[in-house]
């Protein structure tokens, strides 16, 4: 009977899943953590076989992952509309980090996701998709190796992003700015 659900699952869910989306989905991962300057991820299909499993339990309502740190990697979960793609959830646990305290780095159940995603010792992912029996949701699993949230070493690990992304205009430019702006009013009037 597991076996039939599973195929069932399995058949319902392959036309609805983009021929490349693990290839969006670890694009989208290393857009992110490239700025953080993170190393990138590199799919594993061991990792994303695994991750499909587990999404089709999690998909059929037993959604419930719990942190191990026994175990070889860490673990992300996001049940989302159809009408979304699957790298809106990379963008939803991304945007955790809004909330991550990097002065004392302990990830909180409000950005747990986060910093997943951005741990630095992680090197490959898995990537996992399944869709609901009530076919308006899907739920996707991210696996990230090796594990990370580990004690004592979230600071080497999860870092603020890059500020050279931001731009950042020094006084004197701004100086400069503002005298080539009153030297063109002179010379017009």
């Amino acid at each position: 009977m597991k076996k039939i659900l599973s195929i069932w699952l399995l058949l319902l869910s392959l036309p609805l899943i983009p021929a490349d989306f693990e290839d969006d989905i670890v694009e989208k991962i290393n857009y992110f953590r490239r700025q953080h300057k993170v190393p990138r991820l590199k799919l594993n299909k061991d990792l994303s076989t695994a991750a499909m499993e587990a999404a089709y339990v999690y998909a059929l309502g037993k959604f419930a992952y719990v942190d191990n740190p026994l175990s070889p990697y860490t673990e992300n979960g996001c049940i989302m509309s159809i009408r979304h793609p699957p790298t809106d959830c990379i963008e939803k646990w991304y945007n955790e980090g809004a909330s991550y305290d990097f002065k004392n780095p302990n990830p909180s159940i409000y950005n747990r996701e986060f910093a997943v995603l951005m741990w630095r010792s992680s090197r490959e992912v898995g990537i996992g998709y399944a869709m609901t029996p009530d076919l308006m949701s899907y739920c996707m699993i991210v696996r990230l190796a090796p594990a990370g949230l580990q004690d004592g070493e979230f600071e080497q690990n999860v870092t603020p992003r890059n500020q050279s992304n931001n731009m950042q205009i020094s006084e004197d430019v701004i100086k400069f700015l503002w005298i080539s702006v009153l030297l063109q009013l002179i010379i017009v009037t």
